[in-house]
């Protein structure tokens, strides 16, 4: 091989152009994403968090890395709005305003009345000044939440 080309290898191949790895899953999000990986009838949140004794920290990390199959990262998202919404919050902005959580924003708005009303309001008005606003809108305007309601109603 020349040097030129040899050269040119080494450095498209470095360790410091390469993606960051993901970091192995611990016992304990091993068997959360295991039972999560059913294709029917998974386990419900609170039967999932028996299996952890971080159950927030654990449901974002597969949230966040598992990639596969791909309904894990969405159930343990579902478990993270419906049971620690509050706790979550940041996250949940996060997930509405960033450009590569479509799916996650989705499932953030079409679940919005399963939070408090107080982060539902910050979460919705994240969501609608966000890159995903016109999404959010369609789905937010069907929310119990009179909250949440009123920023997508206009004021008459």
């Amino acid at each position: 091989m020349s040097a030129p080309l040899w050269l040119f290898l080494s450095l498209a191949l470095s360790p410091a152009q390469a993606e960051e790895p993901v970091a192995e899953l611990t016992p304990a999000q091993q068997q959360m994403t295991n039972a999560l990986s059913v294709r029917h009838d998974p386990p419900s949140c609170h039967e999932l968090e028996k299996l952890s004794e971080e159950p927030l920290a654990d449901l974002l990390v597969l949230v966040n890395q598992v990639q596969r199959p791909s309904w894990v990262g969405m159930r343990a998202a579902s478990c993270v709005v419906t049971r620690h919404g509050a706790e979550a919050e940041a996250e949940l902005v996060r997930w509405v305003t960033s450009p590569d959580t479509l799916g996650l924003a989705r499932l953030v708005a079409n679940s919005i009345d399963a939070l408090p009303p107080e982060v539902a309001a910050t979460v919705a008005t994240a969501g609608l000044s966000g890159m995903y606003a016109e999404d959010q809108r369609t789905r937010l305007m069907n929310s119990e939440l009179e909250t949440v309601r009123t920023l997508v109603t206009p004021s008459k």
